[in-house]
Parts: C-alpha cells; structure tokens; sequence
C-alpha cells in the first residue's frame, strides 16, 4: 500500500477521535475504575438481598453473618500485613521473596483451617447457636483456598494494574450471587450461601493465576525474609485486632442475646448499610497505599504533598456516599404484606 492510497483523516474525525480517547483515559483512572467497581459490586449485593431475602428466612443471614464474623475475627487476630508488606517491600517484584511469602501465607492460611474445625464445636457452643456448628466448620475451607491464591493478587496492586482487579472481583462477585441463588432454590437453607461462598473462592484462586502472568508460586522458606515480616506484622496484628473489636463486638454480642431471626435482619442491615466503607477500603489498597508506597520508595520528600493530595477525593465521595445512603434508609423498609410466615418479610 502507498502512502497516496491511505486515506486521511477529516478534520470532521479528528474531534470526535480526540474525544474518544478522552473519554476513555477518564473512564481507565484507578479512581473512576474503583467507584464503578464498587457500584457494580454494591449492585449485585443489593440484587443478591432481595432475591434471597424471598427465597431464605432470616433466620439464614443471622447464621451466615455470624459465621462470617467468627472467620473475620480469626483472620484478623492471625494478620501479618501480606498485602502491604509486599507492596512497600524493596524486594516486591523479585521472584524467591514473593515465594517465600506465599509459603508463609499457605501455611497459615493452613493453620487457620484446621484450629476452626477444630473448633467449631466449642466456639457456636460460645455463642449459644450449637446448630452453626457444622457449616461454621465446612466454612473453614475457605481459609485454605484463599490462601492457595496466587500472590499475582498483590502484586498486580504494586504495579497498579487496578482494571485487571476489578474484573476479577466483578467475576467472584457473579459467581457468587448466582450461585447463592441457584442453590437456594434447591435448598432453600443457610447451606445454599456458605456453598456459594467457597465456590466464589474457588473461581477467584484460579483466576489469580489464569489472569496475570508470573503467577505461578514453589513453596520456599527464607529466615530473613521471615524475620523481617514478623517484625513488620507486629504493628499490623495489633491495628487489626482493634479494627476486629470494632467492626465485629456487636455482632458477636447480639448472637448472644438475639434469636437467628432478628440478628439476621440486622445482618443485612448492616450488609447494606457498609456500602460506603467498601468503596474507602478499595480505593485504599488499590490507589492509595500503592501510591504511598512507590513515593516512599522513590521520593520519599513528596510524602506528605501526596498524600493530602491523593485523599481529598476519596474523602469528597464518602461523604456524599454516606450522606445518600442515610437519607435512603426509607426505601429499605418492609415492603411485603404478606401474610405466610414461610417468607420472609423483609429486604
């Protein structure tokens, strides 16, 4: 083909070229990628409620929300800070030191498995529902799961590859919901959202390595690099183990005093009600503290400019999240007159 044979570009096209790619540039920002992420996600929540509010009593949220609390507590007493370890470490991208974490992540992860199994019994015993006993047991397995999870998932977090994250987290996400509904129109008990839960884990472990390249991990063990985390964990086990006290003490005491019925509603209620701090904790790990991190490691007298800097949006977009979702409390009211008390009521 010769260059006269080629055809050029109008001055008609041009404008409308240029703004497709500003369109799509704006569409690509982490920010922007991060919010529709988490609108999506918030979406497929609000869709999962209502549909498995009329398919489920409530007495099944109550069980499933304070198994998912009891699995909360322990990752949170066990955490070594993984995430930002590797995100911050000078080593982060170096194949034998993301080995070497994976190891240590697997075994713990394996640990964790095996003490909640172990203690299922005594532990629904301590919150007086003995009936949660097995599913809180069969629900251990995730742990093992998730910990055989490429560490693909953090990196990709130190190379800012966001889009690529939330793809996959819209992916779980589906699964699960479909699965969740799908079983509970064959179930129709608590099983149904436990089951989906350890499929949705499943499908994220395997999409960890099918979507990134160099995902592939060998189990290794190194004394420094071991060392040096431990020293790092010790600071992020203590801030967990506050964020535990004050994200779960309700729910842990509630089981105690309410029946599986109303703590459920309160389950969904407080399910719904952390749609604004999903979208905080996502844009924390996936714009900020990588950014913090890199200019630590690059420019380390930019710190304080940047992080004022990179905040201010967040901030601007919790409060009008916060706000909207408060003054749209009323729409998550009963709307079911219903009289057959085999439903459900309420949304």
């Amino acid at each position: 083909m010769t260059a006269s044979s080629v055809e050029p570009i109008s001055v008609e096209q041009r404008p409308s070229r240029d703004l497709r790619r500003t369109i799509a540039k704006l569409l690509l920002r982490d920010t922007n990628i991060v919010v529709g992420t988490v609108i999506a996600s918030n979406v497929l929540r609000m869709i999962s409620s209502i549909v498995l509010t009329r398919l489920l009593m409530p007495e099944a949220f109550g069980t499933v929300g304070l198994i998912s609390s009891i699995a909360f507590v322990l990752s949170m007493i066990s955490d070594l800070g993984f995430q930002a370890f590797v995100i911050r470490h000078r080593d982060g991208a170096e194949r034998r030191f993301l080995d070497v974490i994976w190891t240590i992540r697997l075994v713990r992860a394996a640990v964790l498995t095996l003490v909640l199994v172990m203690l299922s019994t005594p532990i629904a015993n301590l919150v007086h529902r003995p009936v949660i006993a097995p599913a809180l047991a069969v629900s251990a397995i995730q742990f093992l799961i998730d910990g055989c999870s490429s560490l693909s998932l953090v990196t990709a977090l130190r190379e800012r590859q966001v889009a690529s994250l939330s793809a996959l987290d819209i992916i779980g996400s589906s699964v699960q919901v479909a699965a969740a509904i799908g079983l509970a129109l064959i179930w129709r008990t608590y099983w149904s959202i436990v089951a989906s839960m350890l499929i949705s884990s499943a499908v994220r472990t395997a999409l960890s390595y099918v979507m990134f390249t160099h995902s592939r991990r060998r189990m290794v063990y190194d004394a420094d690099y071991a060392r040096e985390l431990w020293r790092f964990a010790r600071f992020v086990t203590g801030s967990s183990i506050i964020s535990m006290v004050l994200m779960q003490s309700d729910k842990l005491v509630l089981a105690r005093i309410l029946p599986l019925d109303m703590l459920g509603l309160y389950m969904l209620a407080a399910n719904l009600a952390l749609a604004p701090m999903s979208f905080t904790v996502s844009y924390a790990n996936r714009v900020l503290y990588p950014t913090y991190a890199r200019t630590w490691r690059e420019t380390p007298d930019r710190l304080r400019t940047v992080f004022y800097q990179q905040r201010r949006t967040v901030s601007m977009l919790y409060m009008a999240a916060a706000g909207g979702l408060i003054g749209g409390a009323p729409c998550s009211s009963p709307c079911s007159t219903t009289t057959d008390t085999r439903r459900p009521r309420y949304i």
